[in-house]
C-alpha cells in the first residue's frame, strides 16, 4: 500500500490563476491558414504552443517550432511513460497511440492506470500533449505517433509509489508533471524515510533508469519545475528537480516571457510555451463527459508547467526517432545548445515576471562563446527543429558509461553563519584538472540553521555566477543537502570555484559544518564540437562571442551547424559564412556538418566527414580520405585525392557524384533496406554512369568511368 503521508502535488492549472478560456470553435481555419501539411485536427488551430501565428494574442513565433519536424519524424516507435494520476487510455483521441501492454507491474500486479478518481483528469491532458493522435479531430500532439501508457501514483493505492520508479527504465521518455509541495521534503541523502517515504528507493529508480533503460543508452525523465514562483520557491528544493538524472522544465507565456508561476531555479535546463497571459490556455484532451476540466473530451484551459514538461517529453520523442542511439546525455547536451533566447535583453536586468538576469556563461564551444542562461528559463525557450536536426548529426554518444561525477573539492568548515548579516561567509575550492562541464553540484552540511534561511551563491573560475538558492521557508530533515546547477555546462572548471552564503531571515543563526564540490561530465579530452544555430548573427561579437575558429588542441573537431536554416558556406582552413555572418578563419577542424540551406562545403589535407544536410549541396573533399554525405535534396559530392565514401540516403532526390576513383572510393548506401541487388547501374554516355535504387538515381560523372567497372566490391551496405 502506498502509505497516506506522500505529499506530491499535481503542477498543474489548479495552481494557478484563471484565464480567460479562449472559444473553442474560434481562431484560425486550419484547412485555409495552414500548410495542408499541416494536422487538419479541428482544435490544432488553437493550439497556439504548436504554431503560434498570433491568434491567442500572443507574439508570433512563440511556440516549440515543431511543425517542420513533422515532415520527418512524429514520434513513432518511441514510448513515453506518464507518472501522474492515471490517464483515460479509451479517449478517442489517445487509443490508437496508447499500448496496454506497457503497463507497469509492481508487486506481482499488473497496475491499470484508468483514473480512478472523480477529479483524476491531469494525466489525460498531459498525455495529449505529447500525443494525441493526428486524426482529424480534436487536438495534435507534439509526438502524435508515439506509443504513450500510464502510471497512477495519485489514485493506485495498491502501487507501492517508490518501487514504481524503478520501471522507469521500461520507456524510453517518462513526464512527471507533479511536484512536492513542501521545500527541502525529497532529499537524496534521507535514509529515514522521513514523511512517510522511502527516498532511497524513489531516488534509486530514477537513478537506475539512466543506466538500464533504453539498453544502456538510458532512459530521458521530464519533470516539470514547479508552479510556486509568486510564494518564492526555487527548482533547488527539490532534488528531484535539481539531480542531473532528470530535466527540469519552466514555462513561458505566448509572449516569451516566463509564466508569472514557473518556478526558478539554477536546476532548469529548458523552458516551453504554456499558459501565464489570458487567453493563453493550452487545449489538450481532457476526461471524457463529467469527470474532466470541462464538458466535452478536450479542455482549453491547461496550463502550468505541467503543460511545459510534456511539450519538452514530445520533442524529446521527435529527438529519438531522428537518432535513437542518443544517450541521455546527449539529449540534455542538445536540448541545452539548441534553447533559444527569450524575454529580456541578456544583460538588461529583470522584467515583468522575470527575476534574474541573463547572463553568458564561460564556454566557448556555442556560437563562438558561451551559452545563454537565466535561472527563470534555464537555457531558453525549447526548439524542436534546431534539436531535431542537431540530434541527426549526434555522434558523442553521452551514457551513464562514460560519465564522471567526481568530487572535487571537500572543506570542514564548522563556520558560524550570522543570522541577517548581508555579508555572509565565503570559501574556495581549488581545481586544477580540466573538465567538459554538465552539472556542478554542491552538497553543504548544515549542523543549525533552517535550510531554507540561505542564499547561496557559486562562482566558477570564468566568473560565472549562479544562484542556488534564494532565501525562503523550509527546512529539510536531513543536515545534507544537494544543490545544483547547469549554468556551467560548457566551461572547464579550471581554477578556484567560490561558495558565498548569506542567511537572510532573522530568528535561527546556523553552522555550516562541511561542503563538497561536485563535477558532472567527462574529463576534457582533444575532441571538440563547435555548435552554431540561427543565433550566431544576433551574439557574433558579444561578449566573449568571436567571428573566428581556430583549435589549437589537437583531436578530431567539429564545426556543427546543422540546425542553422540559412544557406551556409564552409572552406576548411580558410573561412566560412554561417548563419549570414562571417568566420574569418576555419583551422583545425575535421568534421563539417550543416543545416537545412542550399550550402557549399569544402574540404581540407585531413581525413574530413562532410555533412550537406537538407538543401540543395555542393560537398566537396580535400586530400585526405574523406566521406561526403548526401544529407537531402540534390547534392553535388566531389571527390579529391584518397580514398573516398560517397554516403547515400533515400530522399527521392537526384544527386550528382564527381571524382569517383575505381578500386579507391566507394559507394555507401545509408538505408539498411537497400542490397546490391536492388542496383540497377548503366551507362548514359562517356564518363557518365546512372546508378538507381529504391527509385533513386545517382550520377557517377568521371572520365573514362563505364558501368562495367562497377562491381559489388565498389559499395557498402548498411
Amino acid at each position: 500500500m502506498k502509505s497516506t503521508t506522500f505529499t506530491a502535488k499535481r503542477a498543474g492549472p489548479e495552481g494557478a490563476r484563471t484565464n480567460e478560456v479562449m472559444f473553442r470553435d474560434g481562431g484560425l481555419d486550419p484547412l485555409n491558414a495552414f500548410s495542408p501539411l499541416l494536422p487538419v485536427d479541428d482544435l490544432f488551430a488553437n493550439q497556439w504552443y504548436l504554431l503560434n501565428t498570433g491568434q491567442s494574442g500572443g507574439v508570433p513565433g512563440v511556440d516549440l517550432n515543431v511543425v517542420d519536424v513533422w515532415d520527418d519524424y512524429t514520434g513513432e516507435g518511441v514510448t513515453v511513460g506518464i507518472w501522474d494520476d492515471g490517464v483515460q487510455y479509451t479517449h478517442h483521441d489517445l487509443d490508437d497511440n496508447y499500448d496496454e501492454n506497457l503497463h507497469i507491474t509492481v508487486g506481482g500486479f499488473v497496475h491499470d492506470p484508468a483514473p480512478q478518481a472523480f477529479d483524476s483528469a491531469h494525466g489525460t491532458s498531459v498525455a495529449g500533449i505529447i500525443g494525441a493522435e493526428n486524426n482529424g479531430e480534436g487536438t495534435v500532439g507534439v509526438a502524435y505517433d508515439a506509443t504513450l501508457a500510464g502510471v497512477d501514483i495519485f489514485f493506485d493505492f495498491f502501487l507501492n509509489f517508490e518501487q514504481s520508479f524503478y520501471e522507469l527504465d521500461n520507456f524510453d521518455v517518462t513526464n512527471h508533471s507533479w511536484g512536492w509541495s513542501s521545500p527541502y521534503l525529497d532529499s537524496i541523502y534521507d535514509t529515514s524515510g522521513s514523511s512517510g517515504t522511502d527516498w532511497q528507493t524513489f531516488f534509486g529508480g530514477i537513478q537506475q533508469s539512466v543506466i538500464t533503460g533504453r539498453d544502456g543508452l538510458g532512459t530521458i525523465n521530464v519533470v516539470a519545475n514547479g508552479n510556486d514562483r509568486e510564494i518564492g520557491r526555487d527548482g533547488n528544493d527539490s532534488n528531484l528537480n535539481n539531480i542531473p538524472q532528470t530535466i527540469a522544465v519552466g514555462a513561458t507565456s505566448h509572449e516569451g516571457f516566463v509564466s508569472y508561476y514557473s518556478t526558478p531555479g539554477a536546476n532548469l535546463l529548458i523552458s516551453a510555451p504554456s499558459n501565464g497571459e489570458p487567453g493563453s490556455g493550452v487545449y489538450t484532451t481532457d476526461r471524457t463527459g463529467f469527470s474532466g476540466y470541462e464538458l466535452g473530451d478536450y479542455t482549453s484551459d491547461f496550463g502550468g508547467t505541467s503543460s511545459a514538461a510534456p511539450a519538452v517529453a514530445g520533442v524529446v520523442a521527435l529527438m529519438l526517432e531522428a537518432n535513437p542511439d542518443l544517450g541521455w546525455r546527449d539529449v540534455q547536451e542538445i536540448l541545452a545548445v539548441t534553447a533559444r533566447h527569450t524575454g529580456s535583453d541578456i544583460g538588461a536586468g529583470p522584467s515583468f515576471e522575470e527575476l534574474h538576469t541573463w547572463e553568458f556563461n564561460g564556454a566557448t564551444n556555442w556560437n563562438g562563446g558561451g551559452l545563454h542562461f537565466s535561472n527563470d528559463y534555464g537555457f531558453g525557450l525549447i526548439d524542436a527543429l534546431a534539436a531535431v536536426r542537431l540530434a541527426e548529426t549526434w555522434t558523442e554518444q553521452q551514457t551513464s558509461a562514460n560519465w564522471e561525477t567526481p568530487i572535487v573539492g571537500s572543506q570542514t568548515l564548522n563556520t558560524f553563519i550570522q543570522d541577517g548579516n548581508p555579508n555572509g561567509i565565503s570559501f574556495t575550492f581549488e581545481v586544477t584538472n580540466a573538465f567538459d562541464l554538465e552539472h556542478v553540484g554542491l552538497t553543504l552540511d548544515f549542523a543549525s540553521g533552517r535550510t531554507g534561511d540561505y542564499t547561496i551563491v557559486l562562482v566558477s573560475p570564468d566568473g560565472t555566477r549562479s544562484t542556488l538558492a534564494v532565501s525562503n521557508t523550509g527546512d529539510a530533515f536531513t543536515d545534507e543537502w544537494f544543490y545544483m546547477s547547469n549554468e556551467f555546462r560548457g566551461e572547464t572548471g579550471v581554477g578556484t570555484w567560490t561558495v558565498e552564503i548569506v542567511d537572510e531571515r532573522l530568528g535561527v543563526s546556523g553552522i555550516l559544518e562541511s561542503a563538497e564540490l561536485q563535477f558532472f561530465g567527462h574529463s576534457a579530452d582533444a575532441n571538440d564540437t563547435y555548435v552554431y544555430t540561427n543565433e550566431f548573427s544576433d551574439f557574433a561579437g558579444d561578449g566573449n562571442h568571436v567571428t573566428v575558429l581556430q583549435d589549437t588542441n589537437g583531436g578530431v573537431d567539429t564545426l556543427n551547424a546543422a540546425a542553422v536554416t540559412a544557406d551556409a558556406f564552409v572552406f576548411l582552413n580558410f573561412g566560412a559564412f554561417i548563419d549570414s555572418t562571417f568566420i574569418s578563419g576555419v583551422t583545425g577542424i575535421e568534421n563539417v556538418y550543416t543545416g537545412d540551406g542550399n550550402d557549399r562545403v569544402f574540404g581540407n589535407n585531413d581525413d574530413n566527414t562532410l555533412w550537406g544536410g537538407r538543401g540543395n549541396d555542393q560537398i566537396s573533399g580535400g586530400q585526405g580520405s574523406d566521406t561526403l554525405v548526401d544529407g537531402g535534396g540534390t547534392d553535388v559530392l566531389i571527390g579529391g585525392a584518397g580514398g573516398d565514401i560517397y554516403s547515400l540516403g533515400v530522399d527521392t532526390a537526384f544527386d550528382i557524384i564527381f571524382g569517383f576513383a575505381d578500386g579507391f572510393d566507394f559507394i555507401q548506401f545509408e538505408a539498411e533496406d537497400v542490397s546490391y541487388e536492388d542496383l540497377s547501374v548503366f551507362n548514359l554516355n562517356a564518363g557518365r554512369v546512372l546508378v538507381q535504387y529504391q527509385g533513386e538515381s545517382v550520377l557517377v560523372i568521371e572520365a573514362g568511368l563505364t558501368a562495367a567497372d562497377f562491381d559489388e566490391a565498389d559499395f557498402l551496405f548498411a
